[in-house]
């Protein structure tokens, strides 16, 4: 996996428990080869790569709703960290998700094909599914460059 890793063969990877882990350029070309939709959950540095002509991505942000909103709904809610499973939601949780949600939408907006509020969650379950069906069924703007024959 390391000469993959220099030879741009993954798309973003990391290290766990001494293990490498990572998604592979060659998973995704698999996936589409079959005629398959492939959804990634990628970091957003790796929106760039991914936007290219060869895969041609559909890109959903989700974004968090309004503070409030969130302490509202998330209130109850419990999550899964690194470091605990199944605790509650800490203020800190709460503004992390702030502090980091906007530089992200602020940096990459302009690779977004659609933006979702994760309000609620059925709604935004619902809404996604929507967003999926709407991209694969209506004509997409791409770039000129990805409809140019190879040279």
């Amino acid at each position: 996996m390391c000469v993959c890793v220099h030879v741009f063969r993954f798309l973003e990877y990391g290290e766990s428990k001494g293990q490498l882990y990572g998604i592979s350029t060659d998973a995704i070309d698999e996936v589409l080869k079959r005629g398959r939709m492939c959804i990634i959950d990628a970091e957003p540095h790796s929106i760039q790569l991914l936007r290219t002509k060869k895969f041609k991505p559909y890109v959903i942000f989700i974004k968090p709703p309004s503070p409030d909103r969130l302490r509202e709904t998330r209130r109850d809610a419990r999550i899964i960290t690194n470091y605990a499973i199944n605790r509650v939601f800490s203020e800190e949780d709460f503004a992390e998700l702030e502090e980091t949600s906007k530089p992200i939408e602020a940096k990459y907006k302009q690779f977004f094909d659609s933006v979702l509020v994760n309000d609620d969650l059925q709604d935004a379950c619902i809404e996604l599914c929507s967003i999926i069906q709407q991209a694969q069924d209506e004509p997409q703007w791409i770039p000129v460059s990805w409809g140019r024959a190879e040279d």
